[in-house]
């Protein structure tokens, strides 16, 4: 899924060619060459404003009572399952304009697809920060995501963002991992992205969260410590030296905004049934 994504684009095609046979995208309305850059690499390009007015959830091939329409210029919640309907293959690798395959998946890669006995596949997830670089420790050190996956499994991606799908499947929790540059973006991009993101999630959370200010802001305070003394010290950001600290006290900002300590809290003390899924229980 993509918006606006010029820089990134020609790296990541770069680093899938050879070895993916077909590259479907859904653009957001890009307003720069996105959308060139794919259709001379030969890729299906869904346009989000078009397709969001035709889609039904009757013609998905997952479908389940929480999954809803999306509509043009929203964020919309089945848009991994458009993308996976469309996929003509056996085997299914989701990536992201701004993430890469290194040498040894791409060797992989094709290898893991002739074999019978998986049907999903984790890789780790390495954030760079710098050429070379990458985060050892803290929030963002190296963890598994199912990337790489049969399209016959049953699948649900029905959460608006970091969607981390529910896959039916025999798992393999492979060693292998891909590049993730997000942190190379520069400070002003993560900032835009990250006040998206943090819209979404508030809007999402919004019934299970306080709307008082003092009470809403003394969680967003208590989280933020709490986040913060948990990444430096219990998942060792420190040993980053100083990006790892300043990374650390970034995501614990978005953490504690998101309402994720909030949220936690109240599940523990059985104040709410909150489903990240979107379905109420």
């Amino acid at each position: 899924m993509i918006k606006n994504e010029e820089n990134n684009l020609p790296g990541l095609l770069r680093s899938i060619d050879g070895v993916i046979e077909e590259i479907i995208a859904i653009d957001h309305e890009s307003t720069d060459r996105s959308v060139e850059i794919l259709t001379r690499a030969g890729a299906t390009v869904i346009k989000m404003s078009d397709k969001a007015k035709q889609y039904s959830d009757s013609t998905s091939s997952f479908k389940n009572s929480s999954t809803t329409k999306p509509k043009p210029g929203e964020w919309a919640d089945n848009e991994r399952t458009i993308l996976n309907d469309h996929a003509s293959g056996e085997w299914i690798l989701h990536i992201d304009a701004d993430e890469r395959l290194n040498e040894e998946l791409r060797r992989q890669l094709p290898k893991l697809a002739q074999q019978n006995d998986y049907d999903v596949i984790w890789f780790f997830s390495r954030h760079f920060y710098a050429p070379g670089k990458w985060f050892k420790h803290g929030f963002y050190a190296p963890h598994r995501e199912p990337r790489f996956y049969k399209k016959s499994c049953k699948i649900n991606w029905n959460v608006r963002i970091h969607e981390s799908p529910q896959i039916q499947g025999r798992y393999l929790y492979s060693d292998l991992s891909y590049d993730h540059l997000y942190y190379t973006a520069g400070e002003e991009r993560i900032k835009q992205k990250h006040e998206i993101y943090l819209c979404v999630e508030r809007e999402q959370k919004k019934e299970y969260l306080y709307q008082n200010p003092i009470l809403s802001w003394s969680f967003i305070i208590l989280g933020y410590l709490v986040y913060f003394f948990y990444g430096v010290f219990f998942k060792l950001a420190f040993l980053d030296g100083w990006v790892g600290i300043t990374t650390n006290h970034f995501l614990s900002q978005y953490f504690a905004r998101a309402g994720y300590l909030e949220i936690a809290l109240k599940k523990k003390f059985g104040l709410i049934k909150y489903n990240p899924m979107l379905t109420k229980d």
